[in-house]
This record gives structure tokens, sequence and C-alpha cells, in this order.
């Protein structure tokens, strides 16, 4: 004799709650009202969302620090606490049930998570990347107050756990950040691509007869100078060429004065190494000062044939 025992209705209260449950979760207003199709309508929807929160975790989130990783987190917990129990559809709707204010909470703070990604993640990758950019270069505004404040507020918006509704401070500020950086570069260029100009005037000037390959070579080097500077993203890349710039200088200086002597012991020095920052108010004052300047360039020679100053 075989047995069969019949499934037992969920109550009519259950199936009610789950269907309001539904409607405010997901956002929707035709969820199904009978039994069987309710069940799997919570399963499918529940795998769909479980499926989205998870995705942006393994995307999004691993390519860049955004708000609202917690809530995402959240929503694949709390999907899978509920999707554990599709196997009994009573125990399935029951337990959607004991979350509802957890999901209404998470569904709350997702509803932040996706309009940042649709509306306002490029202002916020911007900020980053400024902000990125900046921060290495923040000795170069340490002078200018609204600067400082401008990037400090754009570190404090990009900090927030929940940032969303100062985003739209941020274009301003970058605006600001922009022009006031654009116009130290230029004017970091234009100085940079002077000394340069100078630089090549200064070699020609030394140069004698039979130096025309040296200074063609030296040409060459210093227009490919000119061309990175005029192309320099960063105040940083500049000070570095205007170091490289004073070696190739250098280098070339003491190829032009140095190609007369063949043999020669021979010490080059910079300028800069002799003379001495001063204050000279009188004959005595600059006496005194020559005399340490010329003492200086004794000391130096020593030991040496030539003394080569670039």
């Amino acid at each position: 004799k075989t047995l069969v025992a019949r499934r037992a209705a969920i109550p009519d209260g259950i199936l009610k709650s789950s269907r309001e449950l539904l409607r405010e979760y997901l956002n929707v207003m035709d969820v199904p009202t009978d039994e069987d199709p309710l069940i799997a309508f919570v399963m499918e929807q529940f795998s769909i969302k479980r499926d989205e929160f998870a995705a942006l975790l393994e995307h999004e989130y691993k390519t860049g620090c955004y708000p609202g990783r917690e809530a995402a987190a959240e929503g694949v917990r709390l999907c899978e606490e509920v999707l554990s129990q599709r196997k009994d559809g009573l125990a399935l709707l029951n337990r959607m049930n004991e979350l509802r204010d957890e999901l209404l909470d998470q569904s709350e703070d997702m509803a932040e998570v996706t309009a940042f990604f649709k509306d306002q993640r490029p202002v916020f990758d911007s900020a980053a990347e400024l902000y990125g950019t900046l921060s290495d270069e923040q000795d170069y505004l340490q002078d200018d107050a609204e600067a400082q404040s401008a990037l400090a507020t754009v570190a404090e918006i990009l900090a927030l756990v929940r940032p969303y509704r100062r985003i739209s401070e941020l274009p301003a500020l970058l605006h600001l950040l922009r022009t006031k950086y654009a116009a130290l570069l230029e004017d970091k260029k234009g100085n940079v691509l002077s000394e340069l100009q100078a630089a090549i005037e200064e070699l020609h000037q030394t140069a004698g007869p039979g130096q025309e390959k040296i200074l063609k070579e030296a040409d060459t080097v210093l227009g490919e100078r000119r061309q990175t500077a005029a192309a320099a993203p960063t105040l940083t890349a500049l000070d570095a060429l205007r170091t490289r710039l004073e070696e190739v200088k250098r280098y070339y200086l003491q190829l032009l004065i140095g190609g007369e002597v063949t043999g020669a012991d021979t010490m080059t020095v910079s300028r800069t190494d002799i003379c001495h920052t001063a204050a000279l108010k009188d004959e005595a004052d600059v006496e005194k000062y020559l005399a340490e300047v010329k003492k200086r360039l004794l000391d130096m020679l020593e030991g040496h044939d030539i003394l080569h100053i670039v």
C-alpha cells in the first residue's frame, strides 16, 4: 500500500508579507500571487541579485577604490542566506521575511551605489587621478593656500565611506586645481626652455674653429631636451630635466674648452661652486670677496694643469 503525503500549503499571511517585501526590495509591482510561481520568482530574483553584487566585487571593486563595497558584499551574503533554504519553499519565504530589515537597508545602500556607478564614477575617477598626481607635487603648491585647501577637500571626499552627496563639489575643486597647476607648469616650462636656449647660445659662443662637430652633436641633444620639456606633464619631470640639462651643458663646455689641450691634467668645476651669495657694501667687501674667490680657484687648480669653469 502506497502512502502519499500532501504538501502543506504555505499560509496566506506569509505569502502576502513575502509579496510586499519583494515589491519593496526589488522595486517592482508585478509579483506572482500563487505559491509555486512565487517561490520560483524568489529563487530567480535572489540568484540574479547575488550575481550582480558578486560581479561588482569581482570587477569594479578590484580595479578601483570605490565607495559601497561593503553594501555589495552584504548583498551577496543576504542573497546566499535566502537561497540556502531553496529546497523548502516555506523555509525559503520564512528566511526572506526574517531578513526583511537587513534586506531593505542593503537595498537602500545599493541604490546609492548604483547611482554612483551610473552617474558619479567619471568625476570620482578624475578626482582620484588628479589627487594621485598632485600628492607627489604638493611642495610646488605649498605657497598657495587656496590650492592646498582644495586638495585637502578632494582627499576628504575621496576617503568618505559614503561620499555620494559631496561628489557634486568635486568638479569645481578639480577645475581650480587644474588651472593653478597648469599655470605653474607653463611658467616652469618657459623657464626651462629659456635655460635651454641660453645653454645653446653659450656653447656656440664658447666654440672655436674646427669644433663644428661638437656643436652639431650638442644642438641635437639639446633639441631633444627642448621637445621633452615642451611635453613634460609634471613639475617634477621639468626639474629632473633641468638637472640633466645642466649636466649636458657642462659636458659639452668641457669638450669645447678642453679640446685644444691634449694630455693635460684637467679639473672641471661649476661656476656655482666658486662664487657664493653675499651682500657687498663697499670696496673693502669687494676686495675681500675677490680674495676668497681667488683662494678657492687656486686651491682647485692645485695639482692640475687646467681648471675648466663651466
